[in-house]
């Protein structure tokens, strides 16, 4: 029987559904998806493959139900709760399909937008009505609406190693003082008030900067976390 022949060949993605009942394995070597029972551990075909779960030749590019779906080593399987559908990464045929499990059918998703080309996809996450996929040899990261399957590239930026965060903030209060036309010193402290559960942490830290007017001069000077106190002389 199929339960007791189900040896596995290089699995390389798993999803579950809401209800921790199942697992959805992508079965790369063998060109399948495959379910898991989290309740007896049985093994049952969904798509894609043979009879003989052990056959690695049975693969190809063909929608269909159940054993008659020709898949070309799937990589990823992400559940939508959002569509109560297992969306596949078919990696070597460099598309998305869509299965339902219930019927056991499997079918293209045609995308929708100008990045629609995929490359050999590895990777899906769903989450609300959205895909996030890999797309491995585009190097890129793409953004599905389950919706109308429209997608779109989603943009990444990472700081340089020596480049700083800047943040510009609105003033909370504005406060006016008076120093000596003839001169004289200004002490500023500046604390920074924060929710408990916010924590500083020590690999990424806050700077703390001052723009002085012209011909002012910092004879003081203190940052910390949580602040900065100056002390400044006009001229």
């Amino acid at each position: 029987a199929y339960p007791q022949r189900a040896g596995f060949a290089q699995p390389s993605g798993l999803a579950t559904t809401a209800d921790r009942q199942q697992v959805y394995v992508a079965d790369s070597e063998s060109s399948t998806i495959r379910v898991v029972s989290c309740t007896d551990g049985k093994v049952t075909a969904v798509v894609g493959g043979m009879a003989d779960p052990q056959n690695l030749f049975a693969f190809g590019d063909k929608d269909g139900c159940g054993l008659e779906v020709r898949l070309q080593h799937p990589l990823a399987v992400a559940w939508s709760d959002y569509k109560q559908l297992l969306y596949v990464c078919d990696s070597y045929n460099h598309k998305v399909k869509v299965v339902d499990p219930g019927r056991r059918s499997c079918s293209t998703v045609t995308l929708q937008g100008d990045c629609v080309t995929l490359n050999e996809p590895g990777g899906l996450c769903a989450l609300g009505n959205l895909l996030y996929l890999a797309d491995t040899n585009n190097h890129c990261i793409k953004v599905i609406n389950v919706d109308d399957y429209s997608v779109k590239n989603m943009p990444l930026r990472f700081k340089r190693e020596n480049q700083k965060e800047k943040m510009e903030l609105k003033p909370v209060k504005e406060v006016q003082v008076k120093v000596s036309s003839e001169g004289g010193v200004l002490q500023l402290r500046l604390a920074v008030s924060v929710s408990a559960d916010v924590k500083p942490l020590p690999e990424s830290p806050a700077v703390w900067s001052l723009a002085l007017p012209e011909g002012w001069k910092e004879t003081m000077s203190e940052t910390g976390e949580q602040g900065m106190e100056r002390r400044c002389r006009r001229p």
